[in-house]
């Protein structure tokens, strides 16, 4: 694109975001078919994980809309973020343009999950031959062209077989009802998708039902001895946890446990200076034991 002078102000594409082009349309060099907007859930449009969790369903919806009249598809497809195989959970058309679908991430982790679009083009002409039927028209050739369509879509696959007993069916006794079945179309289920589309993936935080609430306690493990002015360990803090779930809480949560600093230290009840014995903030992290991945030597192992 030229601005007037001739000053070119056309948006080039770096080669990474070229790669990641033909990744969203990967047999599509012009870039995808299909349009996928508007996708839910998602956080600032995706730099954020979204959160759920484990064993609960992840309800997505999406717009998804392409040019022309022919028959779409669509599928979730997710995945643990550290790899494995891509899963696909079917779409179905809800409204308009907007799709719906869902999955179950089974355990806490970390996920990625994307939207896939395609042109069903046995359901597609599906649709085109039912129409011709009930008009009365003679749909000889349309089967034909059914089995070369499942040929190629699924070459050695059952549906070839099926629509080919189907189609023999037809052409003996004008039985149209096999090249309508509904196995035929599960069994079209893995045809090829030639202009499949892809979305970006997003991320997704799979968490343990205790991140969606709970009771939190705050310890301080330095005063948890039962001797009075006696400096508190682990095995004290250890002590107390039945009691403390007795009452309700379900975290237990620690005041920092790192050596503590000897410079400028405060005193008692937040006096500016030290006395001798005094044990100094736990939040004045650090001294000759160590810093912050050291422990207070006092509180023990």
């Amino acid at each position: 694109m030229k601005q007037s002078g001739g000053h070119e102000t056309g948006v080039r594409l770096s080669a990474s975001s070229l790669n990641d082009a033909l990744e969203v349309a990967p047999v599509d060099p012009t870039g995808p078919r299909f349009k996928i907007e508007d996708i839910y859930p998602r956080v600032d449009g995706g730099q954020y994980p979204v959160k759920r969790i484990a064993g609960e369903i992840v309800d997505v919806w999406a717009d998804i809309f392409r040019e022309g009249h022919d028959v779409m598809a669509a599928a979730i497809a997710w995945r643990a973020e550290n790899g494995g195989d891509w899963r696909s959970e079917p779409m179905t058309l809800h409204s308009n343009d907007r799709w719906h679908g869902s999955f179950k991430p089974p355990q806490p982790g970390s996920y990625l999950y994307r939207i896939e679009a395609w042109t069903d083009r046995f359901a597609t002409w599906r649709k085109e031959f039912k129409l011709k039927l009930d008009a009365g028209q003679n749909v000889s050739l349309d089967v034909r062209e059914g089995y070369e369509l499942v040929a190629e879509l699924s070459p050695g696959n059952r549906a070839s077989m099926m629509f080919a007993e189907a189609a023999k069916r037809f052409t003996d006794k004008g039985d149209a009802a096999g090249v309508m079945d509904d196995a035929l179309m599960a069994a079209m289920a893995s045809a090829q998708r030639p202009d499949l589309s892809r979305s970006h993936a997003l991320p997704l935080t799979v968490d343990r039902e205790r991140a969606r609430s709970g009771a939190w306690y705050e310890m301080v493990p330095r005063s948890q001895s039962p001797v009075a002015g006696q400096h508190g360990t682990f095995d004290d803090c250890i002590a107390r946890v039945p009691e403390i779930a007795a009452l309700g809480f379900d975290v237990l949560y620690l005041t920092p446990i790192h050596p503590i600093g000897r410079i400028n230290r405060k005193g008692k009840n937040n006096a500016v200076t030290s006395k001798p014995g005094d044990p100094g903030s736990f939040y004045a992290i650090g001294n000759e034991h160590g810093g912050h991945d050291a422990v207070h030597p006092e509180l023990g192992t």
